[in-house]
């Protein structure tokens, strides 16, 4: 019998079909540094949102001594977003609406760190302290831009908010609950996050219902200690536990693997959710979907699409675009630094139904004797 080929090499076949066969052109992108020099000690940037489109990533990058948010595109390069104190200029860049036009993360004034938001038309611009406390940041925005989470700390409490233009501040917990807010749907109704109240856990929020656990809305002995994303329809939430979550209301929460730790982002029909395993000797990014399950996002990309990346060593995938096909993260680059990325995988649905044809494939070479 001849021994039938690998579904890794029969991956390769992929490579070989038209762009138009798949979801742009697979590939891997390092998107560099806004100060590549090492007067400041090494280079580094990291990677942390992206648009619903995939073709705008935000994060931030050392840059003279500090750090600034940046806002990336493949036709403009890594272009930072300024900071709010030029003395102390500190800033980072959490999360980008769907469609590109607002960014939001904290910045540092004076001694502390203090919520913001950028847009092309306002640069950045400060949110203060909207519920009190010592500092504040923002941690995920709605796809137009129109609704942003965020929290405020004192030290010994943490609140959530939601801000609109319209509607200004909107608490969302009060003492006892300590929440982080860390994803938002698409039309702002609904927000999820980290509950840091004991046993509390990942959340979930709406107007109408108020902030509930997760296990509250449908008990299970499975435990969701964070949660990080949620589909811009607001079905789908995923996050971290004893291991990584995906989670509705219908069918509660499903673990995605004991070695896939923290499920960071999700596409938008819920199938592709990304992350890491923060626990692992050397933290690994990860990626699950229905079909191949959980597995190191570095081997998927090498084994199974056949892209060279020697010498890297992926980190965590932060966020993902709305149709599965563009991953952005941080991991370590071949000259040891940290470095930011983005991935181009093909369309999910295409990906299924070439796996299908390579399995049926392998079986009937599996069957046919030598010649």
């Amino acid at each position: 019998m001849r021994r039938p080929a690998s579904l890794g090499r029969l991956f390769g076949l992929l490579l070989a079909l038209p762009v138009s066969a798949r979801a742009g052109s697979i590939g891997f992108t390092r998107l560099g540094f806004l100060d590549s020099s090492s007067s400041g000690g090494a280079p580094r940037s990291e990677a942390y949102g992206i648009s619903s489109d995939g073709s705008t990533v935000v994060g931030f990058s050392k840059a003279e001594g500090s750090f600034r948010g940046f806002r990336w595109t493949a036709a403009g390069g890594m272009i930072s977003i300024g900071a709010l104190d030029s003395l102390n200029p500190y800033s980072d860049a959490l999360a980008i609406s769907g469609d590109g036009s607002t960014i939001v993360g904290e910045s540092r004034f004076g001694d502390s760190m203090v919520a913001h938001r950028w847009t092309a038309s306002g640069g950045i611009q400060a949110f203060g302290f909207p519920l009190g406390g010592t500092s504040s940041s923002t941690m995920a925005v709605s796809a137009n831009g129109q609704f942003i989470a965020g929290y405020t700390d004192s030290g010994s409490a943490r609140q959530g908010f939601r801000w609109s233009a319209s509607t200004g501040i909107q608490v969302i917990s009060s003492p006892p609950f300590l929440t982080q807010p860390n994803g938002i749907s698409a039309d702002g109704s609904i927000i999820v996050g980290t509950n840091f109240a004991s046993g509390n856990g990942a959340f979930i929020w709406d107007a109408a219902n108020g902030i509930r656990s997760l296990n509250d809305v449908t008990p299970s002995a499975f435990v969701g200690a964070s949660a990080w994303a949620i589909t811009p329809d607001g079905k789908w939430v995923v996050g971290s536990g004893d291991q990584a979550f995906r989670w509705n209301a219908a069918t509660g929460f499903q673990p995605l693997g004991v070695n896939f730790i923290r499920a960071m982002a999700v596409s938008a029909d819920g199938n592709i959710v990304v992350g890491d395993n923060p626990l692992a000797g050397s933290q690994q990014a990860y990626i699950w979907d229905p079909v191949g399950g959980a597995r190191e996002l570095k081997t998927f990309l090498v084994t199974d699409l056949g892209l060279n990346l020697d010498g890297w060593t992926l980190t965590f995938a932060s966020s993902i675009s709305a149709d599965g096909t563009v991953i952005t993260g941080v991991g370590t680059n071949p000259e040891g630094q940290r470095e930011a990325w983005v991935a181009v995988v093909p369309e999910p649905a295409g990906l299924s139904a070439i796996i299908s044809i390579l399995m049926a494939l392998q079986f009937r070479r599996a069957r046919r004797p030598d010649s």
